[in-house]
């Protein structure tokens, strides 16, 4: 058995100096197993939910994105691209995201209470969506520290210890309490343990208080102006198909449509998902190396390549075989016949959203800026035509178009950069 052991050695000397590898191994096999449990709660919920509480789930959601812009305001984005070691621009980052966060709470319970347009049948969730802002909130700098120094083994662990918390919510209250309640009470349990692995490992060095000017000129200077309409435009991106759905389709195609949205990103979760946090990472330590930056790219965009298509492949014959029995004969019928206008946003989505990433860690927010509004323009002019005309099916197909076209201004703008010119 020498032979065995010094193979093992061997691997191990070769990985020991090799921070990335390592890090992949520890994030993608946390991912792979936080999206067997995620996809454990889909169907749990699936089953025992009904589709206008999923619609309701979405317009929740809606409100969180809205009443999260108070407290975003270019931080979190500037921090993932400092490259520097100073430890007050990440203390800095989490006071701003401390006292954002319970601001953006404030102001959704004033929104809630005051005003007559609110959603009557979300009132009563208010106090779990406040909670949820706070939670998130004060987890956000944590996060950012732990993925920037490759701690992916901590990421990995508090990803699996919140994704279980999750299903333990699904599973035991399903049947017990409202669809929309469990659906949100279950997002609560899991930012609160992402809090609670975080605090004592990661977020504790960051808690003080630090003021000056050149703090103060590179949030709030260099990236604010930029990354505050960008993220306006990033909220609406994420959630004008759930507001045109809400309009033209009713609550139950946005409800149709947010489940579609959970069995698409299965083949996300295999994929683009397994290393985006790594490659965050890598992106924003490689930005001054361009041999070292292209490799990278190259790298990811082979493994997007094989990894979206063959999850893709396979997910399909798996749904085409499996899912009546896993959900039931007639969500089946309903996931089944959506599936095939949801397949070429699947398989477009993972290159779209590695090429973000790209443009966050190498810290050039004005093509982060110029692409959200283009995506808000399209999806909007694209969901009110085809979503008007066939619901849930047709905000899938719109949201196809809009990633291809998107993805064709990305790729030229990325090549510049990787060239060495100014991307824009």
């Amino acid at each position: 058995m020498n032979w065995l052991r010094n193979a093992l050695l061997m691997v191990r000397e070769r990985l020991a100096g090799r921070t990335r590898v390592k890090a992949s191994l520890y994030y993608g096999g946390a991912s792979i197993v936080s999206q067997v449990l995620r996809f454990a709660g889909v169907v749990v919920s699936t089953r025992l939910i009904g589709t206008e509480q999923f619609g309701l789930f979405a317009q929740a959601t809606v409100g969180l994105s809205l009443a999260g812009l108070l407290k975003e305001v270019g931080q979190s984005q500037a921090l993932a691209s400092y490259g520097g070691t100073d430890r007050r621009y990440a203390v800095f980052n989490f006071q701003i995201n401390s006292a954002l966060s319970i601001i953006s709470a404030l102001a959704l319970w004033a929104v809630a209470r005051w005003l007559p347009g609110f959603p009557a049948a979300l009132r009563s969730s208010v106090p779990t969506l406040t909670l949820i802002l706070v939670l998130d909130g004060l987890s956000q700098t944590g996060v950012l520290m732990a993925q920037k120094t490759f701690r992916f083994r901590l990421v990995g662990g508090m990803t699996i210890a919140g994704t279980l918390t999750w299903l333990a919510v699904i599973s035991i209250f399903s049947t017990r309490i409202e669809g929309l309640t469990v659906l949100l009470l279950a997002q609560a349990a899991e930012s609160a343990v992402r809090l609670l692995v975080l605090m004592p490992a990661v977020i504790w060095r960051y808690v003080g208080w630090v003021d000056s000017p050149d703090l103060r000129t590179y949030y709030f200077r260099k990236f604010a102006p930029v990354l505050i309409p960008q993220l306006v435009l990033q909220a609406a991106a994420s959630r004008i198909d759930f507001i045109l759905l809400s309009c033209l389709g009713g609550v139950r195609e946005l409800g149709i449509y947010e489940r579609m949205l959970q069995f698409i990103r299965i083949p996300w979760s295999l994929s683009i998902n397994l290393i985006d946090q790594v490659l965050t990472a890598s992106y924003a330590k490689d930005q001054t190396d361009l041999p070292a930056l292209r490799n990278t790219m190259r790298k990811a965009n082979i493994l997007l390549g094989m990894a979206a298509g063959g999850a893709v492949a396979a997910v399909s014959l798996a749904y085409y075989l499996f899912l009546p029995w896993i959900v039931g004969a007639d969500w089946a019928a309903v996931i089944l016949h959506h599936w095939w206008f949801a397949l070429p946003y699947a398989l477009l989505y993972p290159f779209g959203a590695n090429l973000n990433i790209f443009f966050m860690g190498t810290g050039q927010p004005k093509l982060l800026l110029m692409g959200t509004a283009m995506q808000v323009i399209l999806d909007a002019l694209f969901g009110a035509w085809l979503a008007g005309w066939y619901g849930a099916a047709g905000m899938l197909v719109a949201r196809a178009v809009t990633q291809g076209l998107l993805l064709s201004w990305q790729i030229r703008n990325a090549r510049r950069r990787l060239a060495g010119s100014p991307a824009y």
